[in-house]
């Protein structure tokens, strides 16, 4: 038996070293995009070239042209709606959220690092939080004005007054959370995060922050129409607010197991959501939901919207998605 697995050992080696030969080096595994068929609805279509082993983790357009989507190698850019893409970072790193204004943009990895480009992403730049005894840990960013940007890592929220070139802390969280944070600005006062299983409010441009509700999941999307209306999603269930934040009412449940990881509402009555492999739409304020987009066993990440009839959702294996209708 020794004899015969030494033997077989030879062979794989043998072969190991062949492969070796002509592309010397490690080698990346293999691949495969599950081959379920996916499920699109009027409007929809895949677009882009991203390759697969790369997951899209956020998609943001500043207008029907030109936008950008971090994922899980690089900081890519399209200038045609999301038809072709380029890649636009210098550094070989994993990207997961996306704030832009104009010509301007931010981007975090979940390190302790936050990049920003001036012009149009022809340019990257970087603000560096490295020397701390810690990673800040940045989860997510926000532009409340063109000069005016948020990031939110584990412990701080940060803020900046030149359009991203440069961040200051103006708050610290008390307790030690390293989960996924969500911001959200309808200018430059007022804003909400969860985080920790909690969501908080900001009058006064990030100064204080208090608790508004718990949450069940420490990973919840929440997005506001104004000061009176929002929208987020704890699990699979949606709750709305229409005073601003300070009370909510839970909704019909989206009939899935999976959590809602993004969500976008028009008006108080019409909105969208992805949870799973699926996007999810409602007109009726969330009391029931119809499936307008099912991926079979491709998740889906994000979804933007500029409007009602143009959007789109990017998600695992280069995934993205445009809706234009």
């Amino acid at each position: 038996m020794k004899r015969f697995s030494f033997f077989i050992c030879l062979v794989i080696l043998a072969v190991s070293c062949s492969k070796n030969k002509n592309n010397p080096g490690p080698t990346n595994p293999v691949v495969v995009v599950p081959s379920d068929p996916d499920t699109l609805s009027a409007g929809w279509t895949k677009v882009g070239n991203i390759p697969i082993e790369e997951t899209v983790n956020d998609i943001y357009f500043v207008d029907a042209n030109n936008g950008y989507i971090a994922t899980t190698g690089a900081i890519y850019k399209s200038t045609n709606g999301g038809s072709t893409w380029t890649k636009i970072s210098t550094e070989n790193s994993s990207y997961i959220n996306i704030a832009a204004r104009g010509v301007k943009a931010c981007f975090v990895d979940g390190g302790s690092t936050i990049f920003n480009t001036q012009d149009y992403g022809v340019t990257i730049h970087s603000s560096s939080f490295a020397n701390w005894p810690l990673p800040p840990g940045f989860q997510d960013c926000y532009y409340s004005s063109d000069n005016v940007c948020y990031a939110a890592s584990h412990k701080y929220i940060f803020k900046s007054t030149n359009g991203g070139t440069s961040f200051d802390t103006v708050y610290h969280f008390q307790d030690d959370f390293t989960g996924t944070a969500s911001l959200c600005f309808i200018d430059d006062m007022t804003g909400w995060v969860t985080r920790n299983y909690q969501v908080y409010k900001t009058i006064d441009g990030g100064s204080t922050w208090t608790s508004l509700k718990n949450l069940s999941n420490y990973a919840v999307p929440i997005y506001f129409l104004d000061a009176t209306y929002g929208f987020l999603g704890d699990n699979n269930y949606l709750y709305t607010s229409s005073s601003g934040g300070n009370s909510w009412s839970q909704r019909t449940g989206i009939n899935t197991t999976d959590p809602i990881s993004d969500l976008h509402f028009f008006f108080p009555s019409k909105g969208v959501c992805c949870a799973g492999t699926c996007i999810y739409e409602t007109s009726d304020g969330g009391n029931s939901w119809m499936k307008v987009v099912a991926l079979g066993k491709k998740k889906i990440i994000e979804v933007f919207y500029l409007n009602d009839h143009l959007g789109w959702a990017c998600g695992e294996y280069g995934y993205i998605l445009k809706f234009n209708l």
